[in-house]
């Protein structure tokens, strides 16, 4: 079951890497942009972390807007998704390979998907 949840963790964590560098790339000529995949994944175990202790419900998702106003990020370790209203799920159910892990969507409502099987899909 560890072994599971850590293979979904490396997954997301290489969804959201590529996911991060197709935002850098399709960004070129704004200014320099940043995505720290590690204070990201840190951030939300703190959050979940912190939630648990205080013996909330545990939500189904939360914002990098919210982890920022906690305080777990800083502005400028998400600086690729500027632009952009993200959720990451924080509660993925093992049990389906394709569930999405984070969703990145644009102000024109494009959608961007990061699947728990590594993919990038856009909808």
């Amino acid at each position: 079951m560890k072994a599971k949840r850590t293979f979904i963790l490396f997954v997301a964590i290489v969804g959201v890497l590529g996911l991060g560098a197709w935002l850098l790339v399709n960004q070129w000529a704004r200014k320099a942009t940043r995505l720290d995949t590690a204070r990201i994944i840190e951030s939300v175990q703190t959050y979940r972390q912190e939630n648990a202790k205080a013996g909330k419900p545990m939500p189904a998702s939360v914002s990098l807007r919210e982890l920022i106003s906690l305080g777990h990020l800083r502005p400028e370790d998400v600086s690729a998704f500027e632009g952009f209203e993200v959720d990451v799920v924080l509660q993925p159910d093992e049990s389906k390979p394709r569930q999405v892990l984070l969703r990145a969507k644009a102000r024109d409502g494009i959608e961007f998907v990061v699947l728990s099987d590594g993919s990038i899909q856009s909808r």
